[in-house]
């Protein structure tokens, strides 16, 4: 097995990125392993420029066959970069293991994504786009995701809060669970292609970590893509909202009062409820290359009461996105993403953040 693995690690660079290369393959046990390294060079308003790692991955992947149908896995997924820092800090991102039946789905535990991460359909972006606001991952969760039904697949999540029940001070905690359920349909009739996604997450919060100020916050997002041979356009929309007087948080702006710049993030605003719309356009100009243009509308509003009174008027965002890529095979791609945010507070404009990213990855 040990010379197995060795020989298939020396010839992972010639392993198509969309599928794992193979390491072992015998006696039902099937051993995989996939990544990429993903580098961007990055000017932000305000900001100096600088080269960040961009969600570097490794991929491990156990399959067993069990029989009828029925196979065990497990997944473990590292990465590279936590703390902002290339290289500073490898750990696990995700940790999960569970059972698959081909003509059923897959339900697996563990650390991992929610049947939210894939919600959404027009975010045709590298690094910039996407309004998302289902719950999309979590460190303990039942995951469940079926096989495509003509078209249609579901899936459902439970998540699980907090095991302990008493803190210190013998005051029962928060218990944060929560659960996600998603619908999706794509299918194609000759060129044209026809898509929808929608889910909705709903999950318990506490700011003092203790049950009696335990709140709900929702999450939803639905999006339809409409496509023809190399062009798509695809619209999403997704709304959060906290229970109560609560607040949930939203993006980070650079604000400009009078000449003086001040980086503000937008969570100290105590917004109640944010709703974003996205609309996303690409097309294929060659086989190695497509331009992309994504557009967010974003508003969001505070909870009646909020200690931050003086902000009577909802928060607004205008956001503009285009981009290129190139692929010089089916192992490296490279990119130019630029993005311009407009936020708005109680009617006074904050400053316009600029975003400009150059962008490469390599698959193996």
């Amino acid at each position: 097995m040990k010379k197995t693995l060795l020989a298939a690690l020396i010839g992972l660079a010639a392993i198509n990125p969309a599928n794992a290369a193979t390491i072992y393959n015998q006696d039902g046990t099937k051993v995989e392993i996939k990544g990429s390294v993903r580098m961007l060079l990055q000017k932000v308003s305000q900001r100096r420029t600088d080269l960040k790692d961009a969600d570097s991955e490794l991929i491990f992947r156990v399959e067993q066959n069990i029989g009828n149908g029925f196979s065990a896995l497990a997944n473990t997924e590292i990465r590279f970069t936590k703390n902002g820092t290339i290289g500073d800090e490898v750990f696990t991102k995700y940790l999960y293991a569970g059972f698959k039946h081909d003509d059923i789905g897959t339900l697996t535990f563990g650390k991992q994504l929610t049947t939210g991460d894939d919600v959404g359909l027009s975010d045709y972006t590298y690094n910039l786009g996407g309004i998302n606001k289902v719950l999309d991952a979590s460190d303990k969760v039942i995951h469940f995701r079926s096989v495509d039904f003509y078209g249609f697949n579901v899936g459902a999540d439970y998540v699980f809060g907090d095991a302990t029940k008493k803190d210190s001070n013998n005051d029962e905690t928060a218990n944060t669970n929560g659960y996600v359920v998603g619908l999706f349909y794509n299918k194609k009739f000759g060129e044209l292609g026809f898509a929808v996604d929608a889910g909705f997450s709903r999950n318990k919060k506490s700011e003092t970590g203790l049950k009696a100020d335990e709140y709900y916050q929702d999450g939803f997002t639905i999006g339809s893509q409409l496509s023809y041979g190399s062009f798509a356009f695809a619209v999403d929309y997704a709304y959060r909202k906290a229970e109560g007087n609560n607040a949930v948080s939203w993006r980070t702006a650079s604000a400009d009062r009078g000449g003086k710049v001040i980086n503000q993030t937008t969570e100290g605003f105590k917004f109640n409820r944010i709703r974003e719309v996205e609309i996303g356009a690409k097309y294929q100009v060659t086989e190695r290359s497509k331009v992309y243009a994504d557009y967010i509308w974003g508003r969001a509003e505070q909870a009646d009461g909020s200690v931050f009174a003086a902000i009577n008027e909802p928060a607004k965002l205008n956001a503009y996105i285009a981009g290129i890529d190139y692929r010089f095979n089916q192992y490296v791609v490279t990119y130019l993403e630029v993005g311009r945010f407009r936020y708005k507070f109680d009617g006074a404009t904050y400053r316009k953040d600029d975003k400009y990213g150059i962008g490469m990855r390599v698959y193996f």
